[in-house]
């Protein structure tokens, strides 16, 4: 808001020169969009790069930390999502979105000139020229428009693509691993070789019994449960969490995986990590595509600062202030010599050596085509 009062301050302080090299539409849009990239790229973008930067560096960390392996995979399909997100991301505020916002400033332009100047307009028979320059810049918006809503669907598909890639690449690879690592752990530490007949064991088999099963496929959870046998059971055996059973006779037998415990210092995968590297690549995925965003829109922010405290740093060659010589008498007397004068968007001047004079009481027309510098 301090911005915007010092530009409207600073334009209402400007000389006739400043607005005849500079067009109405351009000055009113500078207040209603350069403020606002400056605002945003000042506030909302700058605290969302920050955000996005080190929030891709705490997802990747997170992922390494539970599984390099996993991660690296599943890193595969960062980069096309990180570029759909800036695709999408893009479609609202990249080259198109610029053009689509300078074609509407262009035919603004055009309408308020044309709407101001009607009688002159209508005297030429210039209205339907006029239309047609004004359809022209909305054609041109139409286009932008329509080549953002192309790189928005683009991007959403890739994004969406990408994510399910991810998903699948990294539940594939993390299964293997899970697999893998667990047989890895019957064979490093099996289970103890007289569990199926010592009778210190009894109690662990009673309570093994009854989880070690499954229901067939097909029943949909009915029907008869069908025991495990062979490395299967050894396998469910070791996986049951027998320091926490709190059953008298209960032996606490540390085989497979359980022995220490599933912490991520576990040589054993699980689908808990599995699921914590996706997320955790998934989101640093999503921020990265915020980066160039928003560091686009801190230099568009520095543009439009440029911009705007070029106008409000300006000092016009003639002051609007209060200090003045007072006049006590005058005559009315108006002479002129040897004038000459051009404006400051032209190439040639519109007087030059003019001598006039005008004495008091004295009524005159002054007589000349548009341009000639009656004003």
């Amino acid at each position: 808001n301090r911005v915007r009062d010092a530009y409207i301050t600073a334009v209402l302080a400007q000389d006739m020169a400043f607005f005849d090299e500079s067009k109405p539409g351009e000055i009113v849009a500078a207040l209603a969009e350069y403020t606002m990239d400056f605002e945003e790229g000042l506030s909302t973008k700058l605290g969302e790069g920050i955000q996005a930067t080190f929030g891709v560096a705490g997802g990747l960390v997170v992922a390494l930390y539970f599984s390099w392996q996993i991660t690296l995979m599943c890193m595969v399909a960062v980069p096309i999502m990180g570029i759909s997100f800036y695709m999408i991301i893009q479609s609202g505020a990249g080259d198109d979105g610029i053009l689509g916002k300078e074609a509407y400033e262009s035919a603004a332009n055009i309408a308020d000139e044309t709407l101001s100047s009607m009688p002159t307009v209508a005297s030429f028979s210039g209205e339907t020229k006029a239309a047609e320059k004004y359809e022209g810049h909305l054609g041109e918006a139409e286009d932008a428009a329509i080549r953002q809503s192309k790189k928005l669907g683009l991007g959403t598909g890739f994004l969406w693509g990408s994510f399910f890639g991810m998903m699948g690449i990294g539940f594939w690879w993390g299964g293997h691993l899970t697999i893998q690592s667990r047989e890895q752990a019957m064979i490093n530490n099996p289970i103890p070789s007289g569990f199926q007949t010592d009778d210190i064991y009894a109690v662990n088999r009673a309570i093994a019994d009854e989880y070690c099963n499954y229901s067939p496929p097909g029943r949909f959870g009915s029907g008869e449960k069908v025991d495990y046998t062979g490395d299967a059971y050894d396998a469910c055996v070791c996986s049951l969490p027998w320091s926490t059973i709190e059953v008298d006779g209960v032996v606490d037998i540390q085989c497979g995986c359980t022995l220490g415990d599933l912490s991520i210092n576990s040589e054993c995968y699980t689908s808990g990590r599995t699921i914590a590297v996706f997320f955790s690549i998934m989101i640093a995925g999503f921020l990265l595509g915020m980066i160039p965003p928003a560091f686009q829109a801190i230099r568009k922010a520095q543009l439009a600062g440029y911009k705007l405290y070029r106008i409000i740093d300006r000092k016009p060659t003639i002051g609007s202030g209060t200090k003045g010589k007072k006049l006590t008498t005058i005559e009315g007397r108006i002479t002129i010599e040897n004038m000459h004068f051009q404006y400051p968007a032209s190439t040639t001047k519109t007087f030059e050596d003019i001598n006039l004079e005008i004495a008091p009481g004295e009524t005159i027309a002054l007589v000349g085509e548009s341009g000639s510098g009656k004003s």
